[in-house]
């Protein structure tokens, strides 16, 4: 299936997901570890299409190659799976010499992603009955010349390492229901995107070198280290689990009816975080116990963002949103005593600004929203509108670093 100006469609076992009714989809399918699968741009264009579907079962140990052709274009796209039950430990090349590299997506019920050596390569009984099978050989990940994306209509669990050695290749996992990580995964410099419709639970590493890493939980809970949790509850952010975390940009979100608590983040933690760390919740987020640094930050609260604690960014602006869904309850609270330090810009938006601390900024100081003070020991409140705020920042407080005003 392989082209001199593009690659070609392999379609084995049916189309996309199963879903084209032009194409009868098999019920297993079985590609034997001799077999290989060609759809290679030979001179120009992009790789081509290559499906390997069943709507049981797929047992994938051949090669697929869907190369981009060597005078410009981009790898190919590949999808191997089973819909219930996938065993996968063949090969994939779907790189580009002077484009993008291609896709392989794996997307069976359930994912297991195990160690190498797994049984089954030699001597297969492929019309055996498969069991539960749902098995992802991690090596194959690792030398997959392609970004990897695994989504699961129920889980997906990593028992594994992972190490995706192809410069730039990104990981992306899609779970329908839990995402949990025994062993770390890192990437070559490539986007990881890991984001569950439940809950998402990690004790490793997650390294994605200067790229960026995004975690999000739908509907469930978010667990780094020791945060971990079930349900509704709260998670805290610490030092331990931001350690374990390397990006050029992390974004961290959470749609459960917890709460997101940061305590005592240092410099030498978020050096690992080069850009902007970036905290989304449906619930509060809470700074609490000890100062914490970020290099540049983001805050996004459908209800409320207290500062009990004294915040700092080290090398960008500092942005908060509250009342991020627009329902008019959202507070943005600075507590007495404590500090909000920017080397950037400081940009705050919510219903209500209740300022009883300090705000110190190389740039720009900007309040939008009903301002709460104290004065001479007595409540002040003013609502700035969004021109003005800078400068009644500058002229109430005398504490935004702000040249224009």
């Amino acid at each position: 299936m392989s082209g001199d100006t593009g690659g070609g469609e392999a379609l084995i076992g049916g189309d996309y997901q199963g879903k084209n009714s032009m194409i009868k989809n098999a019920w297993r399918t079985y590609i034997d570890k001799d077999a290989t699968i060609n759809a290679d741009a030979s001179n120009s264009g992009d790789g081509g299409k290559v499906i390997v579907w069943a709507d049981d079962t797929s047992k994938f140990y051949g090669h697929i190659s869907s190369v981009g052709g060597a005078l410009g274009g981009d790898g190919g796209f590949t999808e191997v799976s089973g819909k219930n039950f996938l065993d996968f430990q063949g090969t994939a090349d779907l790189s580009s010499r002077y484009g993008e590299i291609g896709t392989l997506l794996l997307d069976p019920d359930n994912v297991e992603v195990k160690s190498s050596g797994l049984a089954g390569v030699g001597g297969v009984d492929e019309f055996a009955d498969t069991g539960a099978t749902r098995k992802i050989n991690a090596n194959t990940l690792n030398n997959a010349a392609a970004n990897v994306t695994i989504q699961a209509n129920n889980n997906i669990t990593v028992d594994q390492k992972i190490n995706l050695t192809t410069s730039g290749a990104t990981l992306t996992f899609q779970a329908k229901n839990n995402i949990t990580l025994n062993q770390s995964i890192t990437t070559n410099d490539g986007a990881i995107k890991l984001i569950a419709n439940n809950d998402f639970i990690s004790t490793k590493a997650i390294d994605s070198g200067t790229a960026t890493t995004i975690i999000a939980s739908d509907a469930g809970t978010i667990g780094l280290g020791d945060s971990t949790c079930k349900g509704s509850c709260d998670m805290t952010i610490s030092s331990t689990e931001l350690s374990k975390i390397t990006a050029a940009n992390l974004k961290i979100g959470d749609a459960s009816t917890g709460k997101i608590y940061t305590d005592n983040v240092s410099e030498s933690d978020t050096s690992n975080v080069s850009g902007t760390v970036t905290l989304t919740n449906s619930s509060d987020i809470i700074f609490h116990g000890q100062k914490s640094f970020f290099s540049t930050l983001t805050l996004t609260a459908d209800r409320n963002i207290s500062i009990e604690t004294s915040v700092e960014t080290t090398v960008g602006n500092f942005t908060a949103t509250a009342d991020a869904d627009s329902d008019d309850e959202g507070k943005f609270t600075l507590d007495t005593g404590k500090t909000l330090t920017s080397a950037g810009n400081v940009t705050i938006d919510a219903v209500q600004i209740e300022r009883f601390g300090s705000i110190d900024a190389t740039g720009s100081t900007t309040l939008t929203g009903e301002l709460v003070t104290t004065d001479s020991g007595n409540t002040k409140k003013k609502k700035p509108d969004q021109a003005e705020a800078s400068l009644f920042t500058n002229a109430l407080m005398g504490i935004a670093k702000n040249p224009g005003c």
